[in-house]
């Protein structure tokens, strides 16, 4: 262990450390939301947040829960530095009426479908589109060589 220092400036996009680093301050940021919220039951398992790289889903079963738990990350983020880009975030309730949600500083923009992961996710579990798109890579992967 060393002694305690202050770091000035931020990460570069570029570094090849930059992933590493952001993903050791993003976890206790991310721990911190799991002690403090509930989540929604998937089969045995309590699922409070899904994560890859910078890119988090909150899963909450109400809208209040869901305030409270961005609160949560808001705050754990921001003892680490790290800041919500509200130009990125985004909500897509599934169930029950659609409001504007704003939580101080944050408003969240609705959406009926949104792109994770490389996937649609849709709220009327409209798979339709995103098989179309999956067939259409997969033909031109296959006869893409044999030009």
């Amino acid at each position: 262990m060393s002694e305690a220092f202050e770091v000035s400036t931020g990460l570069k996009q570029e570094d090849s450390l930059s992933p590493t680093l952001f993903n050791l301050a993003s976890e206790k940021a991310i721990r911190e939301l799991q002690m403090e919220t509930t989540g929604i039951a998937i089969g045995q398992q309590l699922i409070q947040v899904l994560g890859f790289a910078d890119d988090l889903n909150i899963l909450e079963n109400s809208v209040e829960d869901t305030e409270k738990a961005v609160q949560v990350l808001e705050r754990a983020a921001s003892k680490l530095g790290l800041k919500i880009n509200m130009e990125k975030t985004k909500k897509m309730e599934l169930l029950g009426e659609e409001d504007n949600t704003s939580t101080g500083s944050l408003a969240f923009k609705n959406v009926n479908e949104f792109r994770y992961l490389g996937a649609v996710l849709s709220k009327n579990k409209d798979w339709a589109r995103e098989i179309c798109v999956r067939i259409i890579k997969a033909e031109i992967a296959t006869f893409a060589p044999n030009k």
